[in-house]
């Protein structure tokens, strides 16, 4: 699940460390995300049961608590790999503890940075259109992740009027510091007939 940033200065304040996330910081949070789960099933494995001691129905849970682990781990890691130079911090996980005393992950969200790029609408467009792939990168985004995406769209169409609105500006005053420059040049009674009149285009 993407958590979104609106608050350009929160976000750098808070999290600035991740504003420049790269490809290394990414397998190195994976890495860390992997041992912490390591100690975590360290901690519970004198809670833990032997499969033997499972009932049918504990087995059954467990594997589903498993196959809901791999997928919430999947699904994250596509949030955070598709939002560099967005992401504001690595994957969070919620845990639940299984008949086997195991911690699975059931639940997570990696948090992105979708504020404006202030003053600067082509900047914003980019940013936006990166949001949007962040937040539908995984292959079952959640309604958050969709909700994130709708926005990001929203803020693209924004920059795009606002980027129209300040071309139309420039033109019209290129045009208008055009006009106020160009026309005939003044022939007063004493200029030779022959005399030639400058056109300024």
């Amino acid at each position: 699940m993407i958590n979104s940033i609106s608050d350009s200065s929160l976000a750098n304040t808070i999290f600035g460390q991740y504003n420049n996330i790269n490809k290394e910081q990414i397998t190195n949070q994976y890495e860390e995300n992997n041992q912490n789960q390591d100690k975590i099933e360290q901690k519970s494995n004198k809670e833990q049961k032997l499969p033997g001691e499972l009932t049918e129905e504990e087995k059954k849970e467990v594997e589903e608590l498993k196959k809901r682990d791999r997928e919430v781990r999947a699904h994250e890691m596509a949030h955070l790999m598709a939002a560099q130079g967005i992401a504001i911090s690595g994957p969070h996980y919620e845990y639940k503890r299984g008949p086997d005393g195991v911690m699975y992950a059931v639940g997570g969200d990696v948090k992105i940075d979708v504020s404006e790029v202030r003053g600067n609408p082509e900047a914003t467009i980019r940013k936006a259109e990166k949001v949007e792939r962040a937040a539908l990168a995984p292959r079952d985004p959640s309604p958050q992740d969709r909700k994130v995406a709708n926005e990001a769209r929203m803020m693209k169409n924004k920059a795009r009027m606002e980027l129209m609105k300040k071309k139309q500006e420039e033109m019209k005053k290129a045009y208008e510091n055009n006009s106020g420059n160009s026309g005939f040049k003044e022939i007063n009674s004493t200029t030779n007939i022959s005399g030639s009149i400058n056109f300024l285009i």
